[in-house]
């Protein structure tokens, strides 16, 4: 199963990013990833944490049977890190793909559920 989803702005309905769940060939087995984009002009003020979270919530609540999400980003792309940590992932290693280092975190459904219900009990 992929999913694609478009990030649309509520105050203009411009399209301004995308996020996505697919198969990632080259991860172990899960390898199940989310990934996502987000135009320059947006970056920074967390619409793609949002929209990943969204995608998330969607993939672990009830939707899916999915038990472990993964994520990769390159090492030089810290705002791509800052998104996947804030997210809640872990990090598992460095990873080579198509000849390029990445960083390697992993998310399992367990946690999402178990950090979901602690925000929920503070908010």
């Amino acid at each position: 199963m992929y999913l694609r989803l478009e990030i649309i702005s509520k105050a203009s309905g411009e399209f301004i990013g995308w996020c996505c769940t697919g198969i990632k060939d080259g991860l172990p087995y899960p390898n199940r990833e989310i990934m996502y984009g987000i135009s320059k002009d947006y970056r920074g003020k967390g619409y793609t944490t949002q929209a990943a979270k969204g995608l998330i919530g969607y993939l672990f609540n009830n939707n899916t049977e999915i038990e472990v999400l993964n994520a990769v980003a390159l090492e030089c792309n810290l705002p791509s890190i800052k998104v996947i940590q804030k997210c809640g992932f872990s990090f598992n290693s460095l990873i080579e793909l198509d000849g390029k280092s990445y960083q390697w975190y992993t998310l399992h459904s367990s946690d999402w559920m178990n950090r979901s219900e602690s925000n929920t009990a503070l908010g």
